[in-house]
C-alpha cells in the first residue's frame, strides 16, 4: 500500500488495473468508491454486499442518492448541488484520484465515471474487472461499513456536457455523422422481450444501432476486451470509429450505456454523449415512434467464382472487404454458400436507413485498399466471373 505522502499518478487511460490499485491505495488523494447496483427483479442488497466485502479503504456510493427524485426517471442526473453534497459527503477532496469499481466486473462504475468527467473532474478511473479482478489479484477485502469521512471540498467545474436531451438524440439517429448505440439486449431493442419496467413499449429508437454491453466485456474476467477487439466487436456492430462520428451512448435507464461510453473513449472517440432518460424516457412516451426489428435495410449481393478460385475470392473478401465496408457503415451480417452452387458466395448487408448505400458502396468500390486487393487478385488469374446483387428492403417491423 502507498504510504500518505506518495502522490497518486493518474492512469493513462480510463482503466486502472487491480494491480496498479494495489500500489496506491490507502495513499494521500486516492479515493475507492463502491457504486455496485442491482436491478429491482436481482432482489440484491448492494449496501448489506459492500459491507460483506469491499477493498479497504473504499466508500459506497448509492446510485439513488446521485440521482434526480424528481425526475420520475431512474438514475437521471440529479442537480449539481445534490452531487457535490454527496461526494462531500464522503470526503472527496478537489484534487483527488477517484477509482470506481463495483462488484459485478463492470456494469455500474462506468455511469460514476461518466458523471464526474462530465462535471469536469478528469481525475477519476474504473478498476478494470471491478471487485472480482481486485480478489483474483490477491487483494484483500474488509467487512463493515465504511468509517466516517472527513468533509470533503469536491465541487463540480462545469455543468454537465456529456448529457444528449430526447431531442438530441432523436436528431443524431437521424443523421449520418452520428449514432445512437443501444446498449440492450439484441431481444429488447428488436421488441421480442418485454421491457422490465411495466409500461414501457418494445422496441427501439428508430435509426439506431444496437450493441449490447455485455460483447464489450471479456466473458470470463468481465474486464472490458483489450482495445483491438473492442474496436473490432463495435465496427463489426456498425460504428464508425476513428471518423469523427458523434455519438449518443442509450440503454434502459442510463446506466449501461456508460459502459458504452467508456469503451468508446477508451478507444480515443471524445464526442460521446449519453441519453440519460434511455428507454425508459423514450418508450414510455407514445408522441416518440418506435421501431421493431433491428432497424437497417438489407442487401443480398452474390458472387459467382471462376472455377477453382472460390476458396481464395471468399477468404479474400471475408479478410479484406469487410473491414473496408465497415468504414462506410455497411457491415457484413453473414455469409454463406448454397449447396447447390458450391462456386457461389452469397453475404447479406446491412446498414442504417440514413447511409447511402449506393454512395457507401460506390466509395469502397474505389479505396485504394480494396483495389489493391483486386490488382493481386486479376494478377494470379480471373478470380470473379459474375457479380449479382438484390435489394432486400427494410427489416423494421412495426413503426408506431
Amino acid at each position: 500500500m502507498a504510504n500518505e505522502r506518495e502522490a497518486a499518478p493518474m492512469p493513462t487511460g480510463p482503466l486502472i488495473a487491480a494491480s496498479d490499485l494495489a500500489r496506491i491505495a490507502g495513499g494521500a488523494g486516492v479515493a475507492i468508491l463502491d457504486c455496485t447496483s442491482h436491478l429491482p427483479a436481482e432482489r440484491r442488497d448492494a449496501r448489506r454486499e459492500f459491507e460483506a466485502a469491499h477493498i479497504p479503504g473504499a466508500r459506497f456510493v448509492d446510485l439513488a442518492e446521485i440521482s434526480d427524485p424528481a425526475s420520475g426517471l431512474p438514475t437521471m442526473l440529479p442537480p449539481v448541488a445534490q452531487f457535490e453534497a454527496v461526494m462531500r459527503g464522503l470526503g472527496i477532496q478537489a484534487g483527488d484520484l477517484v477509482v470506481v469499481y463495483d462488484t459485478h466486473g463492470i456494469r455500474t462504475a462506468p455511469r460514476l465515471w461518466w458523471m464526474f468527467r462530465g462535471y469536469g473532474h478528469e481525475r477519476v478511473a474504473v478498476l478494470d474487472g471491478g471487485l472480482p479482478a481486485w480478489r483474483a489479484a490477491g487483494g484483500a477485502v474488509e467487512q463493515g461499513p465504511a468509517a466516517p469521512a472527513r468533509e470533503g471540498d469536491w465541487s463540480a467545474m462545469r455543468e454537465h456536457d456529456a448529457v444528449a436531451d430526447t431531442a438530441a438524440t432523436r436528431a443524431a439517429a437521424a443523421h449520418a455523422s452520428s449514432q445512437v448505440v443501444d446498449a440492450r439486449s439484441a431481444e429488447r431493442f428488436r421488441g421480442l422481450a418485454p421491457e422490465p419496467r411495466p409500461g414501457l413499449r418494445a422496441g427501439h429508437i428508430p435509426g439506431s444501432v444496437n450493441l449490447p454491453y455485455e460483447q464489450l466485456l471479456d466473458p470470463v474476467s468481465h474486464a472490458y476486451l483489450p482495445d483491438d477487439r473492442l474496436a473490432e466487436v463495435m465496427r463489426a456492430h456498425g460504428l464508425g470509429l476513428g471518423r469523427d462520428t458523434r455519438f449518443v451512448c442509450s440503454c434502459g435507464s442510463g446506466v449501461s450505456a456508460c459502459v458504452l461510453a467508456l469503451a468508446l473513449h477508451k478507444l480515443g472517440e471524445r464526442d460521446v454523449r449519453v441519453y440519460d432518460g434511455s428507454w425508459t424516457q423514450w418508450g414510455s412516451d407514445a408522441a416518440l415512434p418506435v421501431e421493431t426489428g433491428d432497424g437497417h435495410v438489407y442487401a443480398l449481393k452474390t458472387y459467382v467464382a471462376a472455377p477453382g478460385k472460390f476458396a481464395a475470392m471468399r477468404d479474400r473478401f471475408l479478410s479484406s472487404a469487410a473491414p473496408l465496408l465497415a468504414e462506410q457503415g455497411l457491415m457484413l451480417e453473414r455469409s454463406w454458400t448454397p449447396p447447390e452452387a458450391p462456386d457461389t458466395f452469397v453475404y447479406l448487408l446491412k446498414w442504417r436507413s440514413c447511409v447511402d448505400f449506393d454512395q457507401a458502396w460506390d466509395a469502397f468500390a474505389r479505396d485504394p485498399r480494396w483495389l489493391e486487393v483486386k490488382r493481386r487478385s486479376e494478377a494470379q488469374g480471373p478470380l470473379i466471373a459474375r457479380q449479382e446483387s438484390m435489394m432486400l428492403g427494410t427489416s423494421t417491423g412495426e413503426m408506431r
